[in-house]
């Protein structure tokens, strides 16, 4: 580890101050006014870009990344491993974006290694969901990659596990437990089972109307 990525990852483990935004702009982080970043373990991670007002929680795990992007309010909640970088794959352009208002919630994996793009006021929601971008190809004995997307406005239950090479279309809900592969297209749906399937069209609802993200929690009655 060189001295750039020994500080990163030390100053990472501070509590959230202006102090240490200061410290991770200094090695080379764009954090723009607002951004809050709970301690966290960062290991080689190349380039970071926070938006204004976009937050990680408390012991997430970012490690080998190329890119780590959150826009404009974004959030990261805790918990949460993240990494990409898996040794042998072809060109590694391991990376997590987040979109405007997006937000990934508590205790999911994410292998980033072939990218991981979550759009704008989407939810990876609930716990234990993981994202997969790289696979052993039986046919070639050799690993290969393939991006994930979350569209727009999506809202990915828990324990839902997407392949490499899927998109969850814009606007669309994915019920607890599904499986998403490659080939889903049809946005404002509900995709549900094993393999996820088409169970609904023209979803509607205020989630999809929000000006404001994430979802807050609901209390009471």
């Amino acid at each position: 580890m060189n001295i750039r990525a020994g500080a990163i990852t030390l100053a990472g483990l501070l509590p959230a101050s202006r102090i240490k935004n200061f410290l991770l702009r200094r090695c080379g982080w764009k954090i723009d006014l607002g951004v809050v970043v709970h301690p966290s373990i960062f290991i080689r991670i190349q380039n970071v870009q926070l938006l204004e007002g976009s937050s990680t929680g408390l012991f997430n795990v970012f490690r080998h990344l190329r890119r780590l992007s959150l826009g404009v309010g974004a959030t990261v909640g805790q918990f949460n491993w993240v990494t990409g970088g898996a040794p042998g794959l072809p060109n590694d352009d391991s990376f997590l974006e987040l979109g405007e208002q997006s937000a990934i919630t508590s205790r999911h994996y994410l292998d980033a290694s072939g990218g991981i793009t979550i759009g704008k006021f989407a939810t990876l929601a609930g716990e234990r969901s993981v994202l997969l971008t790289h696979q052993i190809d039986y046919r070639e004995s050799k690993q290969s990659i393939g991006a994930v997307t979350i569209g727009e406005y999506s809202l990915v239950s828990s324990s839902v596990k997407v392949v490499p090479g899927a998109v969850v279309p814009s606007f669309s809900v994915v019920a607890m437990g599904s499986v998403i592969t490659p080939g889903l297209v049809q946005e404002n749906a509900l995709y549900a089972g094993v393999p996820a399937v088409l169970k609904r069209r023209d979803l509607d609802g205020k989630y999809f109307h929000r000006s404001h993200g994430p979802v807050e929690p609901r209390l009471g009655k």
